[in-house]
C-alpha cells in the first residue's frame, strides 16, 4: 500500500475574509522529492503554512496519515521540518538557532561549521539560507517542507543542495521559482494557480496555463 506523506483534499485557506487556496487537492508518496512552481500570490508560501499548522484551514491536510489540525505542536515538529519565511531571529547565534531546533550537526555539505559563533544578523544572504538549509537537513525528520530553499545560493551550493534533496532519505516538497534549475535537476512538480492545482507535470501546456508565457523562452 502506498502511504501518502502528505495529503491535501478540499483544501481552502486565506487571510481575512478571503482564500488564497481554493479547493486544492494533491497527494505526495513518502519518499518523493516535489517542486512546487507556481506565480507570486498562487498559495504555495499558503500551503506551506497550513502544514506548519500556522493558520487554519477548511478541508484535509495531513502528513504521515495524521490531520495536521488535529496534531500538537510537539508531535508536528517530530514528523516534519519547516523552512519558511521568518523562522529565525537576527540577534541569535547561529549555534542557538540550531540548539532550538534539537539538531546535531552532521556531514557540514553547506559549509557552516565556521559560523557557529556569528549572529545571524552578521551573516550575508546566502550564508544565512546555507544555515537554515543545514537546520533543516540535520533534523533528518521523514518530512521537509522548503520555501525558495535555492534563493541566495552560489552555483556551488545550488548543486550541493540538488544532490541534498535528491539523496535524502524522506519526502521533500520545496517551492522554486528558477525555471533552468526545476527543468534539469527534477521531475516531479506540483504546478499551482489561483490557490488551484494546475498539473503534476511540467510540460509546455501546463507551463504556459500556470505563467502565461511560454516555457520555451526559459530553455532551448
Amino acid at each position: 500500500m502506498v502511504v501518502g506523506a502528505i495529503e491535501v483534499e478540499g483544501l481552502r485557506a486565506g487571510y481575512g475574509a478571503g482564500n488564497v487556496l481554493r479547493g486544492l487537492t494533491f497527494s505526495v508518496k513518502e519518499g518523493d522529492k516535489v517542486a512546487m512552481m507556481g506565480p507570486n500570490g498562487a498559495g504555495k508560501t499558503t500551503l506551506m503554512r497550513v502544514l506548519l499548522k500556522m493558520i487554519p484551514y477548511d478541508g484535509r491536510a495531513r502528513i504521515l496519515g495524521r490531520e495536521v489540525g488535529e496534531m500538537g505542536q510537539e508531535e508536528l515538529v517530530n514528523r516534519a521540518s519547516f523552512m519558511l519565511p521568518g523562522d529565525f531571529v537576527e540577534d541569535m547565534k547561529v549555534e542557538t538557532y540550531m540548539a532550538l531546533a534539537r539538531v546535531e550537526p552532521r556531514e557540514d555539505v553547506f559549509d557552516v561549521g565556521h559560523l557557529m559563533g556569528r549572529k545571524l544578523r552578521s551573516l550575508s544572504s546566502g550564508e544565512l539560507q546555507r544555515v537554515r538549509l543545514s537546520r533543516v537537513f540535520w533534523s533528518g525528520k521523514e518530512v521537509l517542507v522548503m520555501d525558495e530553499p535555492f534563493s541566495h545560493l552560489d552555483p556551488m551550493y545550488q548543486i550541493r543542495l540538488v544532490e541534498s534533496i535528491r539523496n535524502y532519505r524522506g519526502t521533500v516538497l520545496f517551492s522554486i521559482h528558477d525555471v533552468l534549475l526545476a527543468v534539469r535537476f527534477f521531475g516531479n512538480f506540483l504546478l499551482m494557480r489561483d490557490g488551484m492545482l494546475v498539473s503534476r507535470s511540467l510540460t509546455p501546456e501546463s507551463f504556459r496555463e500556470t505563467f502565461g508565457v511560454p516555457l520555451h523562452l526559459f530553455i532551448s
